[in-house]
């Protein structure tokens, strides 16, 4: 949001339900108005029904659990605030059908890396890493892409048979067909996000891309690079400074970290008794896995990254 006031915008933040203190505070702070939209919640199935009566009344349920998005409330505010440009998380997607059909121009906010399926470059929940082992061959790359969409084909189909027409990608179906949004059908076989209907809108991702593995990007997504909050205070401890050159380590906060990784770089701080390393876990996994550590490696639960490669 400062980046966005740097450059000259007026910015309205709008968000599904109410904001916490510290989200509030920032606003305040930055002067930016808030709008509390709907909150965003999964539709609920009525109880007692029998699956016969749920088949007989499938098109009744659809359309009921359709108005229970109230993404007309969301029209609603989009019209009243009419703004040059909507910039929606990736994975609201009735809120993203709502705008792209009120026809304001809209682009995606990503706060994942990459999640397409491009040559080498495997899904992101993976450990998988392109070139290491048959895993990360193309081929192997390619694999893994085709199980993780299957698995999610057949998870669908489950579940739409479980909620008879009323799975959550059923109503956002028949909520695009209804105010006429081209509803893209995809499973994992092409990216990574499920359901992602949104074939061709711009994509800003939150991260450099220096992150992600080497290759090239769709041509509608762009990398914002790092969004750092300068001004956050970190509650578990600062790295100790020392003169020894430094090693900083962040895992990832999306995958907890194997405790065999973990205990090999316990093994090569061990080694290098002249290099100082810090580890950020990510908040995914706790210090106490390791059951002993060397005194020239820290483990945090978050590394404050700025102040540690300040060193």
């Amino acid at each position: 949001m400062q980046q966005l006031q740097q450059a000259g915008h007026r910015i309205t933040y709008a968000c599904p339900g109410d904001l916490d203190n510290a989200m509030a505070s920032r606003l305040s702070e930055l002067q930016v108005p808030f709008v509390a939209l709907p909150p965003w919640e999964r539709p609920i199935e009525k109880k007692g029904l029998s699956r016969w009566e749920k088949v007989r009344s499938i098109s009744s349920r659809q359309r009921q659990a359709v108005a229970d998005l109230q993404m007309d409330r969301v029209a609603q505010t989009l019209r009243q605030l009419a703004p040059d440009l909507v910039l929606i998380d990736i994975e609201m997607h009735s809120h993203i059908v709502t705008a792209v059909s009120g026809r304001y121009a809209v682009a995606l906010l990503c706060p994942f890396i990459s999640i397409f399926n491009r040559r080498h470059l495997p899904p992101i929940h993976t450990s998988i890493v392109p070139g290491i082992g048959w895993r990360g061959q193309w081929w192997g790359i390619q694999w893994s892409w085709l199980r993780y969409g299957w698995q999610k084909w057949t998870a669908y189909g489950r579940d739409r048979l479980q909620k008879v027409g009323c799975d959550y990608i059923s109503i956002l179906r028949c909520y695009s067909r209804e105010i006429g949004y081209p509803f893209f059908n995809s499973f994992g076989f092409h990216q990574w996000l499920v359901p992602y209907p949104h074939k061709d809108l711009p994509i800003l991702c939150l991260h450099p891309q220096a992150l992600d593995f080497p290759h090239q990007p769709p041509a509608d997504m762009k990398y914002l690079g790092p969004m750092v909050f300068d001004e956050r205070v970190d509650i578990t401890g600062i790295p100790k400074t020392t003169k020894r050159p430094l090693i900083y380590c962040g895992l990832s906060s999306f995958m907890p970290a194997r405790k065999s990784f973990l205990q090999q770089l316990v093994e090569v701080a061990t080694l290098c008794p002249h290099w100082q390393f810090v580890v950020g876990l990510g908040g995914t996994t706790y210090p106490d896995l390791l059951d002993s550590l060397p005194s020239n490696m820290q483990v945090l639960t978050w590394a404050p990254q700025i102040k540690t490669l300040q060193q």
